[in-house]
């Protein structure tokens, strides 16, 4: 692709300037000092790549004699495809419209293809610079341009290059990010990260095993020795109870010791006075009992004695009732004699 021509509405001291025919060999644009030709470059720099704004070190070249800050230029491919890109300073170095030979129009998304991934960093430092940009060699030091020097010298499509390598860093992209979890590599790592600390968790786990398993052997020891313990303890329990459970009669075993200590000593015990004791022994617990039967209807003859109310008059005629029990008796011998009769 060449430059066939340009139109120069306003850019620095440029007016409604207007070139064309462009050879299409070399063509040498000649002045003096401050005639223009470093205003000429910097108006095709603005045009393909935009104006430079205030952030920029670049020359902004606005119209000094008039005219809208901007222009066209012609461009012709190796097809003979004749392209006018347009452009006006206006906010993001403004907007380019592109006319294409068959009269419909582009964008700069078209012109940066046509260009052929031509930046400005690229264009500047190897297709378009001033002397004083060549007084400054760091400008020489850029990505783009040390891939272009490069294609040159291996002799490579520029364009083919940048792709090639864009395909290569989007397939890095694809397999490892600095900052990313979904690459390749990124997921591998996390996936080994998450090994590494499930490694760890489980050593951490079977040590911790290994711990509480020397703590249980170590507790089940203790706990038989607390078994013996216990078991020595509750035998020594029991023996105690029983003991508690017989001191009555241990108390009472040698308090009888003791009064048979006291007791004067028999000479002459009778025979069989063991059987004759135990006899008496029951003899004397029946006696006791009938005089505790005795006791008890007594005080009850008492209770009912005391309850009775003599009749003096009654016992004013005590003969005549006693006589008239007599002849009771007598009456019912009499009838029981007329009935056996019958």
């Amino acid at each position: 692709m060449r430059l066939k021509g340009l139109y120069v509405d306003g850019f620095g001291l440029f007016h409604g300037l207007k070139v064309e025919g462009l050879s299409p060999g070399l063509t040498v644009f000649l002045g003096r000092n401050e005639s223009g030709k470093s205003t000429l470059l910097g108006f095709l720099r603005s045009i393909l790549f935009g104006f430079p704004d205030g952030r920029s070190s670049e020359n902004p070249y606005p119209p000094l004699r008039g005219g809208k800050h901007g222009g066209n230029i012609t461009l012709e491919t190796e097809d003979r495809g004749i392209y006018v890109a347009e452009r006006y300073a206006g906010p993001s170095g403004g907007k380019v419209e592109l006319l294409k030979p068959d009269h419909t129009r582009g964008d700069k998304a078209f012109l940066d293809r046509l260009m052929g991934r031509v930046n400005r960093s690229l264009f500047r430092n190897v297709y378009g610079f001033s002397l004083s940009e060549l007084q400054h060699f760091e400008t020489l030091n850029t990505e783009s341009l040390r891939e272009t020097l490069f294609s040159a010298g291996a002799g490579l499509n520029p364009g083919g290059l940048a792709r090639f390598k864009a395909d290569l860093e989007k397939r890095e992209g694809q397999l490892f990010k600095t900052t990313g979890s979904k690459p390749v590599i990124n997921t591998i790592i996390s996936r080994l990260t998450a090994i590494v600390k499930e490694k760890r968790a489980l050593q951490g786990a079977i040590d911790q095993y290994d711990r509480l398993s020397s703590q249980i052997s170590d507790l089940n020891e203790q706990i038989s020795v607390l078994e013996e313990k216990r078991e020595d303890l509750s035998l020594r329990l029991k023996r105690k109870e029983q003991w508690i459970q017989i001191w009555p009669d241990w108390v009472n075993l040698v308090m009888v010791r003791k009064r048979l200590e006291e007791l004067e000593p028999i000479e002459d015990f009778p025979e069989g006075g063991i059987n004759r004791y135990e006899g008496l022994k029951v003899r004397l617990e029946e006696t006791q009992k009938e005089c505790a039967e005795k006791q008890e209807d007594l005080r009850r003859q008492e209770t009912a004695l005391s309850a009775l109310r003599p009749d003096i008059d009654m016992l004013g005629q005590a003969s005549s009732i006693r006589r008239l029990q007599r002849d009771q008796g007598r009456f019912d011998a009499v009838i029981q004699e007329a009935l056996s009769l019958k």
